[in-house]
Parts: C-alpha cells; sequence; structure tokens
C-alpha cells in the first residue's frame, strides 16, 4: 500500500513537473521574462518585478519583426534603457522616444505628440527611473507624465513580454485624462 501511494505521489511530481515546464516553453523564445501564472502570468509580471528581471533588450529585434510582420510605416518611438545604444542595431523606422523631461515641454497640447507607434518598456512604463539614449548615445529621461494613465490602456501590441505598443491616440488620451486629474 505505501508503495502504491509513493508511486502515485512520484507520477502527480512528474506530471507537474511536466506541467509546469510546458507552460514555460509556451513562452518561448521570451522565457527571459516569464512569470507563472500564479501572478498573473508573463502579462502581469511587471506589476511584481522589474529591470532585468524582464528585459535584457531580448525583445529589440522582434520589434523589427512585429513591424515587418504588420507592415508598419510609420515612426516607431522607443522608450528603451540599457546600457547599450538600441539603435545601433538598425532597426527600420526606430526612433527616438520625442516627449522628455528635461525639455520641460510637459506637452502643453495632445496635438503636440507626433504621429505613428509608441514602443515602451516595461521598465520604463512603470517609471523605473533609468535614462534612456538618444540617436547619438546621449542620456535623457522621458517625460512621465502620462505613464500612470498608460499603464491602464491595453496596448495594442506586445513585442515579447518587455516591450508594449501603443499609439498616438493613446497616448494623447493619457496626457489628457492626466491633466483633468491633476486639475481636480
Amino acid at each position: 500500500m505505501y508503495k502504491k501511494f509513493r508511486r502515485m505521489e512520484t507520477n502527480a511530481g512528474i506530471e507537474l513537473l511536466r506541467l509546469l515546464h510546458s507552460k514555460h516553453m509556451d513562452h518561448y523564445p521570451h522565457s527571459l521574462s516569464y512569470f507563472n501564472e500564479l501572478v498573473g502570468g508573463p502579462r502581469n509580471g511587471a506589476k511584481h518585478l522589474l529591470n532585468s528581471n524582464i528585459d535584457w533588450g531580448q525583445d529589440l529585434l522582434h520589434l523589427e519583426k512585429w513591424g515587418m510582420k504588420h507592415g508598419i510605416e510609420s515612426p516607431v518611438h522607443l522608450a528603451f534603457d540599457n546600457f547599450y545604444n538600441p539603435y545601433v542595431l538598425g532597426i527600420a523606422r526606430v526612433t527616438a522616444w520625442p516627449m522628455r523631461s528635461e525639455r520641460g515641454d510637459g506637452i502643453e497640447t495632445s496635438t503636440s505628440i507626433p504621429y505613428g507607434f509608441y514602443a515602451i518598456s516595461v521598465n520604463q512604463l512603470y517609471e523605473y527611473p533609468w535614462p534612456l539614449r538618444d540617436l547619438d548615445g546621449t542620456r535623457y529621461q522621458i517625460d512621465t507624465i502620462p505613464l500612470r494613465m498608460l499603464r491602464e490602456e491595453l496596448p495594442l501590441h506586445r513585442v515579447g513580454n518587455s516591450l508594449l505598443i501603443f499609439d498616438a491616440n493613446q497616448l494623447k488620451t493619457a496626457y489628457e485624462a492626466t491633466k483633468v486629474s491633476l486639475a481636480e
């Protein structure tokens, strides 16, 4: 009886490991940013951990594949931080995030948000305080005014689990909602 119970226990443990492994492998090649379903899966991982727990730049090359797959012709403004300059990768149509805190522009009107798509690292979206690199390699901080509202928006796309894609209209909405909440 004891041996039968131990065998059942061992088989259940093996099946559990298989299930967990298969769930993890479902997210390949984005396994670095994998979070198990108990914390909401990879889509909610940034609510629990940030920085190198999610993003080492592994999804930047997937950003180019995303652009080609969806036939993106407009600019993709990138908010990504790391020790290297992501623009040396030569990803088509990717340019620097235009809203910067150092300019002090605060984006007075939502019409000043450039057309295009906005790819933002979850580290920047959750306001992890790393400066970004510009096209020439200089450092700058992005304008964090709309980020709280933008976190509540559903992204148009996800590139892996570390880059979220929004469009200019979503940024305009986030800025306008922030201005309304600050005025109240």
